[in-house]
């Protein structure tokens, strides 16, 4: 509104004035009733999320919602495994991984010999696991499987 108001005035002497008073009756207004915007979607009845979560949603953590069976794609992966993961569940997204190895320490309890990169002689054990790379969705492998 302020920016309208320079543009037909030609002078923005009163830019800072008028950026005030904006603000105040806006925020005025919006203590006193629902906003515009707010009214318009209510009366249309699309959903609008909420500004702040419910408070339930502030002691959940990622492992209380996700998935208890993860689905991965490794870099490499054969298309006929990619079509079994696609038609086995309906996710939309995948995490692609690669395999890793780390080398314990046995003197220090510390890593080791790096991610991967061959054995260690001070090394007691090997950890093994999967490392997230980038992820891909479902929409994808369907244009080029075509795949429903």
């Amino acid at each position: 509104m302020t920016v309208i108001f320079i543009e037909a005035t030609g002078n923005s002497l009163y830019g800072l004035p008028l950026f005030l008073v904006t603000i105040t009756a806006r925020w005025v207004a919006n203590s006193i009733n629902t906003g515009m915007f707010e009214t318009t979607m209510s009366l249309r009845n699309l959903p609008v999320l909420a500004w702040e979560p419910p408070i339930f949603y502030n002691r959940l953590c990622s492992a209380d919602i996700m998935s208890k069976n993860l689905v991965v794609l490794h870099e490499v992966e054969r298309a006929g495994n990619i079509v079994d993961k696609l038609s086995s569940n309906m996710h939309n997204g995948f995490p692609v991984v690669v395999e890793v190895t780390v080398h314990v320490d046995s003197k220090s309890g510390g890593k080791s010999g790096g991610l991967g990169n061959g054995s260690s002689s001070n090394s007691n054990h090997e950890l093994k696991g999967k490392r997230l790379i980038g992820s891909i969705l479902r929409k994808v492998f369907e244009f080029e499987f075509e795949f429903e």
